[in-house]
């Protein structure tokens, strides 16, 4: 009895072992004072635009060749006061120029991002290749806003972009 009791005992720790490992990790991925956390390491933020940054996993890819890619094109307050772009005209000015989305979501989808519910755009886009695309507009306490895109390569595991978008959506937040 004391033999099986001590099997039990080795399966449960070892199952419950096997249940955090499987919880993973949690990166952060941080751009202009915003952090978000990811089940897997991207690269550091690097420029791709006035106010703009993009981060790629994996984390040693080239542009154009990663599976999955977060971008942040931040407005500030001034440029918002200059342009006089509405929320929608920013949206898709970020989904244009550094998407290369030019047509109207054929999808939207609904996340939380600090505690927010925000609509953003799905998409799916061929340049540089195939791949889809969620895009949402956030207000930051700053006045700033964010044009916060994910983009997963057609051959991305959609299971991994989904994890990756989820967790970068409940861990969102700002620098105080």
């Amino acid at each position: 009895m004391k033999t099986k009791n001590q099997i039990f005992l080795f399966l449960a720790i070892l199952f419950a072992g096997a249940g955090f490992l499987a919880a993973g990790s949690s990166y952060p991925v941080i751009s202009e004072g915003v952090t978000l956390q990811t089940p897997v390491p991207f690269s550091d933020a690097v420029s791709i635009g006035l106010d703009a940054y993009s981060c790629l996993y994996p984390a040693g890819a080239k542009l154009g060749s990663e599976e999955f890619e977060i971008t942040f094109v931040f407005f500030s307050t001034q440029m918002q006061s200059d342009t006089g772009f509405s929320a929608r005209e920013m949206h898709d000015y970020a989904r244009s120029t550094f998407l290369g989305l030019g047509m109207p979501a054929k999808e939207n989808k609904t996340r939380m991002f600090a505690g927010k519910e925000v609509k953003g755009d799905v998409d799916a886009t061929s340049i540089p290749r195939p791949a889809i695309c969620e895009s949402y507009l956030l207000s930051l306490a700053d006045g700033r806003k964010l044009a916060l895109a994910f983009k997963a390569a057609a051959t991305t595991d959609k299971n991994l972009a989904e994890k990756i978008i989820a967790a970068a959506a409940q861990t969102f937040s700002e620098k105080k």
